[in-house]
């Protein structure tokens, strides 16, 4: 585990997270950070991708996924430690984010 550089959350390195994903990172790169959580996209040497989410204490979501089940959520995983849950790997979407998509003609 790492300090972010910034603010107060806890990493996964990325041994650790070949070793509970079972498959080697080729390359991983920061979509978004603030003071609360830090997003991740994470390619494995197989070209498929992951989303991996690291939250402080004060967040629920990876409990939420931990109990929800719906057909509307993406397959997503917490990791535990301590029995604490604050991170998560998620399926990645292939489609175009939001900021990426111009309003133009709407």
């Amino acid at each position: 585990m790492y300090k972010h550089p910034f603010f107060n959350l806890l990493l996964h390195g990325d041994e650790e997270l070949e070793s509970i994903l079972g498959a080697s990172i080729a390359e991983r790169s920061t979509l978004h950070e603030w003071p609360l959580s830090c997003v991740q996209l994470i390619r494995m040497c197989d070209s498929s991708t992951i989303i991996y989410k690291v939250q402080s204490e004060f967040s629920i979501e990876a409990q939420f996924y931990k109990e929800a089940s719906s057909s509307l959520l993406v397959r997503s995983r917490s990791i535990e430690q301590n029995d604490t849950l604050y991170a998560l790997l998620l399926e990645n979407i292939d489609a175009p984010c939001l900021s990426d998509i111009s309003m133009d003609g709407y």
